[in-house]
């Protein structure tokens, strides 16, 4: 399999051993603090973390890695964007498809809004997850005390995430409304408020990155 890595080609065989190889290489070429492992596109597939397991189930087939490396800065300032900017959009949607759910309208089309929905709040969850357990990320963001309050607006949201699965489950077309309005709406506004502030843009605005 090729690898592409900071503008040069490597060539590993598909075989496990060459999974330690690639990383050990990885870790020596990010030596430097201030860059870190952005993500890798793995035969066209974007991954963003379990590089190791997801590459290593897939060793045999794997034809080409392309390693992404960019700052610790432009990381986390991109992953914060890409937050609020999906949740500037999913906020108004989810007044819309609560009230679909309310109202018993088109359930094919209500049903896979929130399977897209679902797939969104796994990804919020994902990148709060990534931010709070990578110490490169979390360094950059650990003395401003409103990404705390981001983590735990994230604890909320799992769980309230997994109370909308249950009612899914139960096909409780009243409740899985209630907790898209009163909810899911309640933590995003919270989530993206807050990384508005982060960034100066909120009401309580500060710059302390």
């Amino acid at each position: 399999m090729q690898v592409w890595f900071l503008d040069r080609t490597y060539n590993y065989s598909n075989e496990s051993a060459s999974v330690k190889e690639l990383f050990d290489n990885i870790d020596r070429l990010l030596a430097d603090p201030q860059y870190i492992l952005a993500g890798m596109i793995i035969d066209d597939m974007e991954i963003y973390e379990n590089y190791v397991e997801y590459i290593t189930k897939r060793i045999d087939k794997i034809k080409t890695i392309k390693v992404v490396i960019d700052t610790v800065e432009n990381t986390i300032d991109s992953i914060l964007e890409s937050m609020s900017k999906y949740m500037d959009r999913a906020v108004p949607e989810l007044e819309l498809l609560a009230g679909s759910f309310y109202s018993g309208g088109d359930e094919e089309v209500s049903i896979e809004k929130l399977g897209q929905l679902a797939e969104g709040i796994q990804w919020i969850l994902n990148m709060i997850y990534y931010i709070d357990n990578n110490k490169a990320l979390h360094s950059v963001l650990k003395s401003n005390s409103i990404w705390n309050e981001c983590s735990s607006y994230g604890n909320r949201l799992g769980e309230e995430f997994n109370n909308l699965k249950e009612a899914m489950g139960n096909i409780d077309m009243i409740l899985i409304a209630d907790i898209l309005r009163y909810e899911i709406t309640e933590v995003f506004t919270g989530i993206n408020q807050r990384i508005k502030q982060i960034y100066g843009h909120g009401d309580e605005g500060n710059g302390n990155r």
